[in-house]
């Protein structure tokens, strides 16, 4: 026996134990997706390449055929098990049924039954005869029509399972591209060595060295599995994780073609709708809604729902092909009733609330101011007190005429008109100085009259300036303002000496919400957050030594100002 001989047998050991070891890892970890199917699929490997084995080693025909037909189980089972495995692997198992595996598997077993029943009917190969290569002697057959039906399937089948594996890998991070194409390059060494030994045995009596390639893919799996987390890290499919969102999304959803048919629709519409997909398929879609939304964006529809009315919001999408022409549109339904209703509430009690708290604290400043006027110079006591309640009043009144500048400011239907910067600060420093004239309000720099911004920074300034002279102890206190402009942005800094804003202020600012323990004591600090956001800036806090500076930023917007103000 010289050198290749015992190196091309001894690759056949390699190869069978190899993939015996995947196997036994594979079928320990059988709980992981995609174990049973790898193990399969080395199971499958292993035998052809020791089937091939004692094949070689036979030396009479019988004997031969006899270990050619029962590695022939391997051969045939390793695509099914490949293209099982791949489908698992990518997340696409829910296709790996009994069903489905069955139906892959009905050509293979047809050919395994020619196989043993060969002589009867010649499909997979004629003339079987013992030619000698070397110091072997290898089966020397005329392959029939059945050995390339079978041939050609298994290449197809191990085609579709590289392909989808390589579209996974793709449209996934580096890790699961390593894994895919490790695996696909050890799928492919016996596929390109398969094709090899079919055309050199068309040729005449060769070695198989398919079976010999089988080291490859075996190595490819192990490094798979010891380095690259195979069946503990495999990749979830773009189209798979989207397909189960929709599925499992609350929102009901609606696919309709450009007749306005229902195409499909997920589990919260049949649920909405109270009838399966079948029975939705081809409904027209003005049987189900108010009307047929033609793609242009988004409405609220209000449906019955349990024999009570339900109001949803319903967005519509136009579906496109590559070509940029109509195919359909895709309907969201969300359940906006609990919304709706806590909304309408709201609406109803601050507009209740504010209202009757302006009116009731007018009277109560009313009242103090009558108990001051009328006490006695000898009752100095009753005038503080007077004085007192009349503040807690105005402070009242001032949270009720705050709380409608933010209702103003975050309603959607409010005038979105635009204003000077150089007036919206003129006009706040004027008003703080009539309202406080101890206070040094000065205004330093101002931007150019014509620089317009969104309207909502009247409020924002007004609020700032007026709260720094409001708050500050001092006797006289003073405040500064600053704004520059350029292309993009405006900039406005708000200066005070003041005692700074109080922790629990800053806290509830910087968390965006308010808890029972942290909370603030007004609506002052919400109203500037609220506004510089609806007009698309910034706002933040900065401690001086002593006081504070507030520095908000809004986009420069397109627009003439009505007045730009000196």
């Amino acid at each position: 026996m010289n050198v290749l001989t015992a190196l091309f047998l001894g690759g056949l050991v390699v190869a069978a134990l190899v993939d015996a070891a995947v196997a036994v890892y594979a079928w320990c970890r059988r709980p992981a997706a995609g174990s049973l199917s790898l193990c399969a699929l080395t199971v499958a490997n292993g035998w052809w390449a020791l089937g091939y084995l004692f094949e070689l080693l036979a030396v009479d025909l019988p004997t031969k055929l006899l270990w050619a037909r029962l590695e022939w189980l391997g051969v045939l089972a390793g695509p099914v098990a490949w293209l099982c495995f791949a489908l698992t692997y990518t997340g696409r198992d829910r296709y790996v049924t009994p069903g489905t595996v069955a139906v892959a598997s009905v050509v293979p077993a047809l050919a395994y039954v020619a196989v043993w029943t060969n002589p009867l009917h010649g499909l997979m190969w004629t003339a079987p005869a013992v030619a000698p290569l070397g110091v072997l002697t290898v089966l020397d057959l005329d392959w029939g029509v059945g050995y390339w039906v079978a041939l050609g399937y298994s290449y197809l089948l191990m085609a579709l399972g590289a392909a989808v594996l390589v579209r996974t890998a793709l449209a996934l991070p580096r890790l699961y591209r390593v894994q895919a194409s490790v695996l696909v390059v050890g799928a492919a060494m016996p596929l390109l060595g398969n094709v090899v030994s079919a055309w050199l045995a068309v040729r005449g009596a060769a070695l198989d060295i398919t079976p010999i390639a089988f080291v490859g893919a075996g190595i490819a799996c192990a490094a798979s599995l010891a380095y690259l987390d195979l069946l503990d890290v495999r990749p979830v499919p773009a189209s798979v994780a989207r397909e189960h969102v929709v599925e499992h999304m609350h929102d009901a959803v609606i696919i309709t073609d450009v007749r306005g048919c229902v195409t499909d629709v997920n589990e919260a519409a049949t649920g909405l709708f109270g009838a399966s997909v079948t029975a939705l398929r081809g409904t027209p879609v003005t049987t189900l809604l108010p009307h047929r939304p033609d793609g242009s964006g988004a409405t609220t529809v209000e449906l019955p729902v349990d024999g009570s009315p339900r109001f949803f919001d319903l967005n519509a999408s136009d579906l496109e092909d590559s070509h940029g022409r109509l195919i359909g549109t895709v309907l969201v339904l969300r359940d906006v009733t609990e919304r709706r209703l806590h909304l309408q509430r709201l609406e109803v009690l601050n507009r209740v609330l504010r209202h009757n708290l302006r009116n009731e604290m007018n009277v109560v400043a009313g009242y103090a101011d009558m108990i001051a006027s009328a006490a006695p110079s000898d009752r100095a006591d009753l005038v503080r007190y007077a004085e007192a309640i009349s503040r807690s009043a105005s402070d009242l009144t001032d949270i009720a005429e705050n709380a409608r500048e933010v209702e103003t400011l975050t309603d959607p239907t409010t005038d979105q008109h635009v204003v000077s910067a150089r007036r919206v600060i003129v006009d706040a420093v004027s008003a703080v100085r009539d309202a406080y004239p101890d206070a040094e309000v000065v205004a330093e720099t101002l931007p150019d009259p014509c620089v317009a911004v969104p309207w909502s920074l009247e409020s924002v300034v007004a609020n700032l300036v007026e709260n720094a002279a409001e708050h500050n102890p001092k006797p006289t206190p003073h405040v500064s303002v600053a704004a520059e402009a350029d292309d993009d942005w405006v900039t406005v800094r708000v200066r005070d000496d003041g005692p700074g804003i109080p922790a629990t202020e800053r806290l509830t600012f910087e968390a965006s919400r308010e808890t029972p323990l942290v909370h603030g004591n007004g609506l002052g600090l919400w109203l500037v957050r609220w506004g510089t956001q609806a007009a698309g800036g910034t706002v933040s806090f900065h401690d001086l030594d002593p006081g504070t500076e507030v520095v908000v930023r809004v986009p420069v917007v397109d627009g003439d100002p009505a007045d730009g103000g000196e």
